[in-house]
């Protein structure tokens, strides 16, 4: 209906209620309703009594989605390509704000729809006559975050509330005290803040929490699919604690009989409850150096919805039958209840797997997961799967929250396997409703924009490599022969990162648009309830359509579930956000120690104002051209550099040898210079003769 609406106002602007009720048959009362709504989210605007949308004034409505110093990054709804924004002209937009925009030669704020943001946290800092908030990432530099009621220190981490805006300036009241910027694990809890993100959970969910069983009981397990006696296993990190996913096997004439048995939340979180709306409301837990905060509370996603062994537990299983090549025959999916028998670690699965042996009907069970794990990863390659194989940073921190050592992660033969398995179900969940037509999310990833891989085969050519993708009709397939033909290359890693930013980004949808990154042509997230929302609800559909058989779908709901798409992929981003710029900061503590060692790394990203290097041992930081010795300015698809004066050029993959010159915890920036570039000893010289003045 929302898009219906959207659509009859764009075609008759000006449009009146009377026009609209002719044209709709809802109800005066509930089409009023959702016309302020949609004039509140800036879907619409009203003049005079009439309707228009923005695009009928040559406008497009945005979310600012990321802040920097002197810019910001802004989404529209249905491009993937996030548009910047000059700071002069987003005059006074601040990070996740809804506003519009108008093109003519830059992207410039007309008008802020909706302020999202009411709460500000920040760092105090204190003048004889006013108080200011140092604020991360929420607001360009030019504004001024005051504080007109504080009476405590500087460098305290604090919470306020905004009062109201004038200009450049936003006034602000004093909330609460979060902690000394220095005390331990304040720093991430300020981070989470500053996206708003929910830390604790509200008396409500506490005490509808508080009623839940502790076990299973035989009223739980009736009309249930029984499988307590059949041999199935966990297989997680060695600090998981919410196990929501299970998996079991065996061997058939046919050829195998696969189970995956997911947790059941959706049994215990109802629809409506506090629990539920405290979970649309996180939309995914969020995983930072120090802490998970969950979308759930633990007592439920480490206690009665976590897959531990030897209790029972709640699941919906998917059960698929394949041939002997790892094809689907056959499969179903059923409420059931299980007694998990093993609780493994990634660390010993991989270890079985590589001794290929066994002693043990355990051992045995993990070899013959593994052996149809390869059959499901042969099928994916065949149809055009990418497997871009970069390792994934972590930081290590002590029990104070410190950084203390960085890891590079990449995926053994034991993660993959659980994502084999895992991806077997979601698309078996996902083609079982959508063959029947009915209204269900999914998980798209669209064909990557044109204007991304001409810039890509660009790239590619400088790099050597003669392949060329199709700009209109890129297929994965044509993907996955790129990332076989540079695997070997010296350059393989940039250019799987530069392929990897080519991509669109995925995201959940009411309409099926396949998996572009998978090559899969219906795809949904069914496998982690307890983490992330989209799933609680596939679970919720699966009860409705399959375990109830009830196929009738209220027209009103569909508002609901488009909303919840796209709820879930706004928070998606806040995560994912929080995590990325998480890791920075305590990459940049981590790092602080090595100020002035020498590190060899490769260029990885070329701006207007410097090039970014990641280090041998992961981490990544920035060289400023204000630091070179010579005048450089990058090409217009950020893949060189070239110096004006001497006519070095600097190119993305390049191996250059760097000094680290300082670190930003707060702002998780971690400065470098080149080794033997004469106007590094300069400046490092001028450092320390101030330093020794100072001393």
């Amino acid at each position: 209906m929302k898009e219906k609406l959207i659509k009859f106002v764009q075609d008759n602007p000006y449009c009146t209620i009377g026009n609209i009720c002719a044209n709709f048959d809802m109800h005066k009362k509930d089409l009023m309703l959702l016309l302020t709504m949609l004039e509140v989210e800036g879907d619409l605007i009203k003049e005079d009594n009439t309707y228009i949308t923005p695009y009928n004034l040559g406008l497009i409505k945005a979310r600012i989605v990321t802040v920097k110093h002197h810019f910001a990054f802004a989404s529209f709804d249905n491009d993937e390509d996030d548009v910047l924004i000059d700071e002069k002209y987003l005059h006074g937009a601040m990070l996740n704000d809804i506003v519009y925009l108008r093109y003519d030669l830059f992207f410039e704020v007309i008008k802020i729809v909706k302020r999202e943001r009411k709460i500000i946290v920040g760092e105090i800092y204190k003048t004889p006559s006013i108080s200011y908030l140092i604020v991360n990432g929420i607001a360009t530099d030019n504004t001024k975050f005051i504080i007109e009621d504080y009476k405590g220190e500087s460098n305290e981490i604090v919470k306020c509330e905004i009062k109201h805006f004038e200009n450049a300036k936003v006034y602000l009241s004093f909330l609460e005290k979060i902690g000394d910027k220095n005390e331990p694990f304040v720093d991430i809890t300020r981070k989470l803040l500053e996206y708003d993100c929910p830390i604790e959970f509200s008396e409500e969910v506490d005490s509808q929490v508080a009623n839940l069983p502790l076990s299973v009981s035989e009223e739980d397990i009736s009309n249930r699919l029984d499988l307590r006696k059949e041999f199935i296993v966990t297989i997680d990190g060695e600090d998981a604690k919410d196990l929501d996913d299970a998996i079991s096997a065996e061997e058939t004439k046919e050829g195998y009989i696969v189970g995956v048995h997911i947790a059941d939340v959706s049994y215990y979180v109802t629809e409506y409850s506090p629990l539920d709306k405290e979970a649309l409301e996180r939309g995914t837990s969020i995983y930072v150096a120090d802490r998970v905060v969950p979308m759930l509370p633990f007592v439920l996603s480490n206690g009665i919805c976590s897959l531990n062994p030897n209790v029972d537990r709640l699941t919906i299983s998917c059960i698929i039958k394949l041939d002997k090549n790892g094809e689907i025959l056959s499969s179903e999916i059923k409420p059931s209840v299980i007694n998990s028998k093993h609780r493994l670690t990634y660390t010993y699965v991989n270890e079985v797997i590589k001794n290929n042996t066994f002693n043990n009907e355990l051992e045995e069970k993990i070899l013959l997961f593994n052996k149809i794990a390869k059959l499901l990863r042969k099928n994916k390659e065949a149809r055009g799967e990418l497997d871009f194989d970069l390792a994934e940073l972590k930081v290590l921190v002590d029990n104070q929250g410190e950084a203390v050592g960085i890891e590079k992660r990449i995926q053994k033969d034991g993660e993959k396997l659980i994502e084999d398995f895992m991806i077997l179900a979601n698309e078996v969940v996902a083609e079982t409703i959508y063959h029947k037509n009915l209204p269900f999310i999914y998980r798209i990833h669209e064909n990557p924009p044109s204007k991304k891989i001409d810039a890509f085969n660009f790239f590619l050519s400088k790099m050597g490599f003669k392949k060329h993708l199709d700009v209109l009709n890129v297929k994965p397939k044509d993907i996955q022969n790129v990332l076989r033909e540079i695997k070997y290359s010296p350059k393989q890693q940039i250019i799987a990162q530069v392929l990897l930013r080519s991509l669109a980004k995925a995201r959940y949808s009411t309409n099926n648009k396949g998996h572009f990154g998978l090559a899969s042509k219906c795809y949904t997230h069914f496998t982690s309830p307890i983490r992330r929302y989209p799933d609680l609800i596939v679970h919720r559909y699966l009860r409705k359509y399959l375990f109830a058989k009830n196929l009738e779908f209220p027209f009103d709901k569909m508002e609901e579930l488009i909303y919840i798409a796209e709820n879930s992929s706004i928070k998606e981003r806040r995560a994912l956000n929080v995590e990325r710029e998480s890791l920075d900061m305590k990459c940049a503590e981590y790092m602080h120690k090595f100020i002035g060692a020498e590190f060899k790394g490769y260029i990885t990203s070329i701006t207007s104002s410097g090039m970014f290097v990641e280090l041998e041992n992961g981490v990544s930081g920035k060289i400023s051209f204000e630091s070179l010795s010579d005048y450089y300015s990058a090409d217009s698809h950020g893949f060189s550099a070239y110096g004006r004066r001497k006519g070095k050029t600097y190119s993305l993959g390049d191996l250059v040898t760097v000094i680290v010159d300082n670190t930003i915890k707060s702002s998780g920036e971690i400065t470098l210079l080149i080794k033997n570039d004469k106007l590094i000893y300069n400046m490092r010289n001028r450092k320390q003769s101030s330093w020794r003045k100072r001393r």
